[in-house]
């Protein structure tokens, strides 16, 4: 019997969560086995190291900050696992909408840290090795048209009768 794929999907401030649930539930759609760590940015690292042992455990980590951007940096340098950066369109001042954290994570010097477009759960998750024909045989069906018209060769995929939305 194979072991399913672990995440830990961190977020770094409540103003995150939809993103970081964007994530979650579509590495779950692909039979993920998904930790969620909310609230654990570096203004209240504490509870960040308290849950070391879960990203240790885990297979790949997705970090959500809005912002600084600073969690996949430190996230990066206290875990071997690859680290998926996804910074989000919240916060004030100079963050530009998201442009600020996208910067702070392209420039982190903690290795193995790979950075997705603002806002962008869905496809951290993808990134993180969620297959597509896995969320589609399971959770939706969709239009070879349309599958087509996004670029994807579809002889892998079920055929299909309607088009709804999977996320």
């Amino acid at each position: 019997l194979q072991k399913a794929p672990t995440a830990c999907v961190l977020c770094a401030g409540t103003s995150d969560l939809p993103v970081a649930e964007e994530a979650a539930v579509t590495l779950e759609l692909a039979d993920y086995q998904v930790t969620r760590l909310y609230d654990v940015g570096v203004a209240g690292i504490h509870r960040l190291l308290r849950n070391q042992h879960v990203l240790h455990a885990s297979d790949v980590a997705i970090c959500v900050a809005g912002m600084d951007g600073a969690l996949p940096g430190v996230v990066g340098g206290l875990t071997d696992v690859p680290v998926i950066a996804v910074p989000t369109s919240v916060g004030y001042g100079a963050a530009f909408s998201g442009l600020a954290p996208l910067l702070t994570m392209l420039n982190a010097c903690s290795p193995g840290v790979g950075v997705v477009n603002i806002d962008n759960g869905f496809g951290a998750a993808v990134l993180a090795g969620a297959k597509l024909p896995s969320i589609l045989s399971s959770s939706c069906m969709i239009s070879h048209s349309y599958l087509l018209f996004l670029g994807i060769n579809c002889s892998s995929y079920p055929p299909a009768t309607s088009l709804i939305n999977c996320v």
